[in-house]
């Protein structure tokens, strides 16, 4: 099965045209599809026709044709390519992971350049089976190992006959330690390398980030975000060695101009800010290796963030096992409580989710003119319709967990209602605008502790009294602050949702363009309220929900285009899980 892409006539001016076609690259794979010179990006739309992904795009009187293998298209979303082992158990900030490099060559496990060696023959391996028609590749190295990395990835290039041209942000006379070591290895093997401000070459086939690896902790330098957007302008796919270059490692936050890549490879400790924060977006694909260090190296250091990578666990590993002799009783009761006037359709995505993630029993308590349309969408729920909140208090004796927020609104209704439901005593679980009546002081927090609140970033600035932007600088830190002031159980969403009950903490390698859609923060909440009925624990639901969530985003965009996909797919997914897992 083929796909065939025809660039038409437009307005789009010349320097967009690479950019374009390195979307193509991230959309279908890293086969070779056409070689055009100059730049960045473009516009196009695409849908799939009987057996064709048709996909057309606009440039001033140019036509091409490109085919790409359909049937081997990958996802559109970032792959984890994160082994289960000692040393993917937790992650690191930029000091712990020099300290890993230090521990393991301490305890004999190779010199600094021996590291360095390994570390560059497995990005070179992974570079020649990525792209395996590449065969001329630009290498631009930062002074610090980083560079070493690329100086050493560079001889070897050599050594198989590619073209390759380094380029170099540092004077070769006040090179120290193994990055000197490394720029003489790469010189007895042919290397020469450049000043970064000469010409690059022309059609260059891939670019190798070794600038600045994971020791930036302010500003890029000047000549560094000239280096970071001449590479950008090439259009090249890019890999980037330990991180993109412009990323803070600790934080994920972006401290300038950031190149980003197609792919990254990261080596003994997985740093915490490739996973949160802009690290997704500018990572692409993430892999990992250990370089053989043993475990004990990383039993030596202690982290607070562990690493969850849903793609690597099953969803039933996740969930109690079910007895053939079990019936409702035994798998909890939820109450979903929301749906004011004008946003029924949050409580049913929630309560919805809630059936499809293995509830016993779901009710869901709403404005009366919400009943009759949420018992034909789901006559599995039982839908009770209150004026006030004292007509709830039935429903919330009855419930095992209570989920309150989707649809809730902000009113004296919706005030009263979540009153009703910390009072209850009952385990809670807070989205939307539960945590808005919070944060604007209208509503107590519960006084227990056992409840799970599902900010989003703008929910979290709110509480917190700072800005998105703030948040967003340091995912960790505003997380550990919301558990400070408040108590509870937080799972932060976003692109690598992180979550902190007490002492555990951990972020989920999972990023989904699918999921941005209104509703996919209701139905995880729906998600959490039935895995907590089931007797999972506040943590234990999160991490399951998380598995769920990433593999029904995962399902749809294998099956579906990413911008049609709704949060009812998201729902609907969910009665296919085991299925798609087999495929």
């Amino acid at each position: 099965m083929r796909a065939q892409i025809r660039v038409g006539n437009s307005d789009v001016c010349e320097a967009q045209l690479p950019g374009v076609l390195r979307q193509l690259g991230a959309q279908f794979g890293p086969e070779r599809i056409i070689r055009v010179r100059q730049a960045v990006m473009g516009h196009a739309y695409a849908r799939k026709m009987n057996d064709f992904l048709l996909v057309a795009f606009k440039y001033n009187k140019l036509e091409a044709s490109i085919e790409v293998d359909y049937e081997n298209m990958r996802a559109p979303s970032i792959q984890y390519m994160i082994p289960e082992s000692p040393a993917t158990r937790c992650l690191y900030t930029a000091a712990q992971t020099r300290e890993l490099d230090r521990i393991a060559i301490s305890r004999g496990d190779g010199t600094g350049f021996d590291l360095m060696g390994r570390a560059a023959r497995v990005a070179f391996r992974l570079l020649r089976q990525r792209w395996p028609e590449a065969r001329k590749i630009v290498i631009s190295c930062g002074g610090g190992n980083n560079g070493g990395d690329g100086l050493v990835m560079a001889g070897l290039a050599a050594q198989q006959g590619l073209e390759v041209s380094v380029r170099r942000l540092f004077s070769p006379e006040k090179l120290k330690g193994e990055a000197a070591e490394a720029f003489q290895w790469a010189l007895a093997r042919g290397v020469r390398p450049v000043a970064a401000d000469a010409a690059l070459p022309e059609d260059v086939d891939l670019v190798v980030d070794a600038l600045l690896g994971t020791g930036l902790a302010g500003p890029v330098r000047a000549d560094y975000a000239r280096e970071l957007e001449r590479l950008a302008g090439t259009g090249a796919p890019v890999l980037a060695i330990d991180i993109p270059s412009g990323l803070h490692a600790d934080t994920g936050q972006q401290l300038g101009p950031v190149l980003r890549a197609d792919a990254t490879i990261t080596f003994i400790g997985i740093n915490r800010g490739l996973l949160t924060g802009q690290g997704p977006a500018c990572t692409g694909d993430l892999y990992f290796d250990d370089l053989q260090v043993p475990a004990s190296v990383h039993d030596a250091i202690s982290s607070d963030w562990t690493l969850l990578v849903p793609a690597n666990r099953a969803v039933d590993a996740c969930l109690p096992t079910r007895c053939p002799a079990s019936h409702k009783g035994h798998y909890g009761k939820v109450v979903c409580l929301g749906g004011n006037t004008g946003m029924g359709g949050a409580l049913l995505l929630a309560a919805g989710a809630a059936c499809r993630a293995g509830a016993g029993l779901v009710a869901a308590i709403t404005r009366p003119e919400h009943v009759m349309a949420g018992l034909t969408r789901w006559p599995d729920v039982q839908f009770s319709g209150v004026a006030r909140a004292e007509e709830a208090l039935s429903r919330l004796e009855w419930a095992d967990v209570v989920v309150i927020g989707p649809g809730l609104g902000q009113d004296d209704w919706a005030q009263s209602l979540l009153n009703a439901a910390i009072r209850s005593g009952k385990p809670l679980i807070l989205d939307a605008d539960a945590l808005n009546l919070i944060a604007a002081g209208q509503v107590s927090p519960p006084m227990h502790s056992d409840w799970i609140a599902t900010p989003h970033p703008g929910e979290a600035a709110r509480l917190l009294g700072l800005s998105v932007a703030e948040v967003e600088a340091n995912r960790f830190l505003a997380l550990e602050n919301l558990q400070g002031r408040f108590g509870g159980c937080w799972l932060l969403k976003g692109a690598g949702p992180m979550w902190i009950a007490g002492e555990d903490r951990g972020v989920a390698a999972s990023a989904h363009a699918v999921l941005a859609k209104g509703g996919s923060g209701d139905v995880l909440s729906g998600m959490l309220g039935a895995l907590r009925a089931q007797g999972l624990s506040p943590s234990d639901a999160v991490r399951a929900g998380l598995v769920m969530q990433q593999k029904t985003a995962r399902s749809l965009e294998r099956h579906a285009p990413v911008w049609a996909c709704t949060a009812s797919d998201q729902v609907d997914a969910l009665a296919r899980l085991n299925v798609i897992e087999a495929v």
